[in-house]
């Protein structure tokens, strides 16, 4: 069975799919960290991804993989160099270019043709990369919940930022996703709205798992 999992930034999609990919014994993988790995790469290297010659020659040379949580990006482990501010500050600008969108989506169809049993997660899963998914799950939560989600993720990580910078930065990215031209966010007509506002992991899992029943 093939799962798209999708939604706005901060609902919890990483979380959630990666739990129940384990309850389910499915393969997880989540896209976003690939955009994240190429962002990490255009800074290091100092690449201009406006420059339409350069960004080919990095996109033609880049090796990316994932292997449940670790991501590599050239054949190094960077999982724990992915998930920063500076990151965060950078990823929409690298994730709203049409030519790297489009390398992505083929890699990531690439990875779901080659797995049987898959749970993949990202923005525009449903609508892009797995249109022939057997479920289309679109996870959401109110933008205040989201917020509060995602400083606690970010404190975890020693990360601080104040709520009201940090429901900016969602906002920010909510209108961005939503209205960038090559694959804004969107639910498709057969998305299954999983809404978690209060609700905890447990309650959201056996939800899904129970739509998953249904559709075997």
């Amino acid at each position: 069975m093939k799962i798209a999992l999708d939604g706005p930034a901060g609902a919890g999609k990483s979380t959630l799919a990666k739990a129940l990919a384990k309850r389910c014994g499915y393969t997880y993988i989540n896209t976003g960290a690939l955009y994240r790995a190429f962002t990490l790469k255009t800074l290091n290297e100092a690449l201009d991804i406006d420059d339409e010659d350069v960004l080919r020659k990095a996109l033609g040379e880049v090796r990316m993989e994932i292997e449940g949580d670790n991501v590599y990006l050239d054949g190094n482990n960077i999982k724990d160099q992915i998930y920063t501010p500076l990151i965060d500050q950078n990823i929409s600008k690298i994730a709203s270019n049409p030519t790297i969108r489009q390398y992505m989506s083929a890699l990531q169809k690439k990875m779901a043709d080659e797995t049987e049993n898959v749970i993949m997660e990202g923005r525009d899963i449903a609508t892009v990369v797995m249109p022939e998914a057997d479920i289309k799950f679109f996870i959401t939560a109110t933008v205040e919940e989201r917020a509060r989600r995602r400083m606690k993720q970010n404190e975890e990580k020693n990360i601080f930022h104040t709520y009201e910078d940090t429901l900016k930065d969602i906002l920010y990215r909510d209108e961005r996703d939503t209205k960038r031209k090559f694959a804004p966010l969107m639910m498709t007509k057969d998305s299954i709205v999983i809404d978690n506002t209060g609700k905890t992991l447990e309650e959201t899992i056996e939800e899904m798992i129970w739509i998953m029943q249904k559709k075997k």
